[in-house]
């Protein structure tokens, strides 16, 4: 179980404690927190994070960060990462990153979108 985050923060319910998630919703945020942390920048564990930012994604195909992605998550060992599509917006300098998991046999999808520059 662990507190469930989103945009960077704790979410608190109405009677102010830590909403919390468990099992699959659990699973699926480690994920989100490994692809969307640059690998290094965590000082209590360097390994944690992905590198997919430092990659020149204008040039990178799909089995360089199918490989990136699995990287960031190979710590996770009920989390198999099937597949990656991506895109990016050039006139925002925004990459969106879909990612196919499969968690302890069920099929869950992630979908990023991270400032690149």
């Amino acid at each position: 179980m662990d507190n469930l985050i989103a945009n960077g923060d704790m979410v608190i319910s109405a009677d102010g404690s830590p909403e919390m998630v468990s099992w699959l919703q659990e699973l699926i945020q480690r994920a989100m927190i490994r692809l969307t942390v640059a690998k290094g920048s965590f000082p209590y564990d360097m390994e944690l994070g992905s590198t997919i930012t430092r990659l020149d994604l204008n040039q990178t195909d799909e089995f360089v960060l199918l490989a990136a992605v699995r990287d960031a998550l190979s710590d996770l060992s009920e989390v198999t990462v099937s597949g990656v599509e991506k895109s990016v917006d050039r006139n925002t300098q925004t990459l969106y990153l879909t990612v196919y998991l499969n968690i302890r046999g069920r099929e869950a999808m992630l979908e990023l979108n991270q400032q690149l520059w």
